[in-house]
């Protein structure tokens, strides 16, 4: 994945690993951005853009606490993911918030996983699009213990793809994360809202959102 120069907040994206057509993305987009910092950044709409497609990722849930590594908290749930084509006038401000990753539950603790939060496009005040971010896993030995759910489905324009985030069952162990990827993006790429599984005595937080627009 290689990254262009960077222009305010946004990181002009310059190759993305595509390989032939695509799915998802236009085939000759004009332009390119994606939005990682976590919390509000200001995009301004190009001169002659009037519709931008906006991927937006909820930041992941994170992991329960664990006493000892033998008794591991529970899956954090992944953010939600969604898609839309958003009408827009050349240079306005919209508003990108990227959700932050939940907290994992302290090592030696009984503490839950905290909640991710949720990733949202806005013109002010107004949600244009939006994902939900992941819930956290319960701390080992918790009654009820469960793992974190998935992130809600969020808001979209008509003829939006929204789709609530895996919950944290089947993230698997140690590191592993789970959650969604764009199609054609290369495994490798560490986007979006990811659960994690608290398999020792460290504190494991979820991935945080992510946020990718074309015109």
């Amino acid at each position: 994945m290689r990254i262009g120069r960077i222009v305010g907040i946004a990181v002009i994206v310059l190759s993305l690993g595509w390989g032939g057509s695509s799915a998802v993305a236009q085939a000759s987009p004009g332009g390119q951005a994606e939005f990682v910092p976590i919390g509000n950044s200001s995009f301004v709409v190009p001169t002659g853009v009037t519709k931008i497609r906006a991927y937006v990722y909820g930041g992941g849930g994170g992991a329960g606490a664990t006493i000892v590594a033998t008794s591991p908290g529970a899956n954090g749930g992944s953010g939600a993911f969604g898609e839309g084509v958003i009408t827009v006038t050349a240079g306005e401000t919209l508003t990108i918030v990227v959700g932050a990753g939940g907290a994992g539950g302290l090592p030696s603790t009984s503490q839950n996983g905290k909640a991710g939060g949720a990733t949202k496009v806005l013109r002010g005040a107004k949600v244009l699009l939006s994902a939900g971010g992941g819930g956290g896993g319960s701390c080992a030995g918790c009654v009820p213990f469960n793992v974190g759910q998935g992130g809600a489905v969020g808001i979209g324009p008509a003829g939006s793809l929204l789709h609530a985030g895996p919950d944290g069952k089947n993230c698997g162990g140690g590191q592993t994360r789970c959650g969604y990827t764009l199609p054609d993006f290369s495994t490798s790429v560490t986007i979006g809202g990811r659960g994690f599984f608290n398999g020792g005595t460290s504190t494991i937080s979820g991935r945080q959102g992510y946020v990718y627009l074309e015109w």
